[in-house]
């Protein structure tokens, strides 16, 4: 078969391009869609549960796409630098290197840009370009200026819509393929993603993967998810069925605000305190658990520990002190003061660090709302997510902990959190991160109260009007 020839058929074929030259054999929703970006469908949708292969969907596309077009353009954006770093291109790489040599020779890896030229000779590009889609520089979605382009969109339901108006942009005019290809969890009941599967339907070429249809999620994984959260929950809904969430009315924060502060490429505010939240457990199942919060940004994943006595969980934390330096050493260290907490924040105290003991159980700050301070605090938590200009790290557990937790009303009105033993009755693990991460905004009480003294030996008891 001559070269033209061949490369026309896999033109035609890109699940032939796949088992002949990657020698893997795609799933029968992977075929059906990178048949249709063959087929020429220039708006595409997969709304889907998670681990059913998307990101592997992605590499192959893009490669097959530059293989087998002249003077080809492929954009790959998502809406964190970190699913771009951490999945597609390791996934792309590890597809490059499956090739046969001489095709894998003729692609350059670059580190935001992946280069295809099969003849050195030829006088156009083919590459991929790899960009964070930024809300505050949608400028950076234009520019995708040749005949065959391809836009492939991770996580499109986080993406903000004003960022499909440039990407739309890149397809205008263009005389070839084109075609604008979304993927992602359906964690939201608004904005381009979700409107692409409901109301615009008729647009696109929609299309729905369950990962409990997918051959290659693992039963135990999904056995798992039904257990913790109920096979009628939103949390299931979203991450298992691929459907959009109805809307939970019993969980505290929902699936879709925590997703989207998930590695937001947003800067942390330089003049911020930090301040930590400690989580006290001794032995058991549940941990002790260590978040550490600067304004608007969770720095890093939140460290926890097990089977530790007061006096090594002191230790510990004290290290960590010490091993901040300047402008990310703690202001404040929270401590729930419940149980064994207590002699944690005695010891803390004993050593010199600005902690401060509370009581999540006592009366919550503002009169009427709330059960108990625990409550107010993760709804200072969920406004705080609100905000949209926050970043958590990409913390599985936590996640997972923030969007388990439910509340009920009381007999007398007041929301009232599901404790942790309910939620290990449910088969649900104990929230300890997230508590964590609540514990942070009890803090700068009496500065906030306008006081110019801070005591920080004090324990914080309903001293303000408002959180933060």
């Amino acid at each position: 078969m001559q070269l033209e020839e061949m490369v026309g058929r896999l033109r035609r074929e890109p699940v032939l391009f796949v088992r002949a030259l990657l020698e893997e054999d795609p799933d029968s929703w992977q075929s059906e869609v990178m048949q249709a970006v063959a087929d020429g469908e220039t708006q595409i949708t997969i709304r889907s549960g998670r681990q059913v292969g998307k990101t592997t969907v992605l590499a192959w596309l893009s490669m097959w796409f530059l293989m087998v077009h002249r003077d080809a353009r492929v954009l790959v954006t998502a809406p964190s630098s970190g699913q771009l770093e951490d999945a597609y291109i390791p996934e792309f790489k590890k597809w490059v290197n499956t090739l046969p040599q001489e095709l894998r020779d003729c692609w350059t890896i670059k580190a935001e840009r992946f280069e295809f030229k099969f003849d050195p000779r030829q006088p156009f590009e083919n590459f991929i370009t790899i960009k964070t889609a930024r809300k505050d520089s949608p400028e950076s979605m234009q520019g995708m200026n040749a005949p065959n382009v391809l836009v492939l969109v991770d996580e499109a339901a986080a993406v903000d819509d004003a960022l499909f108006e440039s990407l739309s942009g890149s397809l205008a005019g263009n005389r070839g393929k084109t075609c604008l290809f979304l993927t992602g969890n359906p964690n939201r009941t608004s904005g381009f993603f979700y409107e692409s599967h409901t109301v615009e339907a008729d647009s696109w070429k929609t299309f729905h993967v369950s990962s409990e249809q997918c051959s290659r999620v693992s039963e135990s994984w999904i056995g798992r998810m039904k257990r913790k959260y109920g096979d009628d929950s939103d949390p299931y809904r979203i991450h298992v069925l691929g459907e959009f969430p109805r809307g939970e009315s019993n969980t505290v924060i929902p699936v879709s605000l925590v997703e989207a502060a998930i590695g937001r490429d947003v800067d942390e505010i330089a003049d911020a305190p930090v301040v930590w939240g400690l989580d006290v457990a001794r032995f058991g199942s549940d941990s002790s658990a260590l978040a550490k919060r600067k304004g608007n940004v969770l720095l890093g994943n939140i460290q926890t520990w097990r089977s530790l006595d007061t006096m090594q969980l002191a230790g510990l934390v004290e290290a960590e002190y010490e091993a901040a330096l300047g402008p990310y050493r703690p202001s404040e260290i929270l401590v729930d003061v419940i149980g064994v907490g207590a002699g944690v924040v005695d010891r803390l105290r004993s050593l010199g660090l600005p902690v401060r003991g509370i009581n999540v159980s006592e009366s919550p700050s503002l009169k009427g709302q709330h059960l108990n301070l625990r409550s107010e605090l993760w709804y200072n938590m969920k406004a705080w997510l609100e905000q949209r200009d926050v970043r958590l790290p990409n913390d599985k557990e936590l996640m997972e902990e923030l969007v388990s937790v439910r509340f009920e009303y009381t007999d007398r009105g007041k929301i009232r959190l599901e404790s942790k033993q309910g939620m290990k009755k449910r088969g649900a693990d104990s929230p300890d991160r997230a508590d964590a991460l609540a514990l942070t905004f009890a803090s700068t009480a009496a500065r906030l109260s306008g006081s110019e003294k801070f005591d920080w030996r004090k324990p914080v008891r309903r001293l303000i009007p408002r959180l933060v």
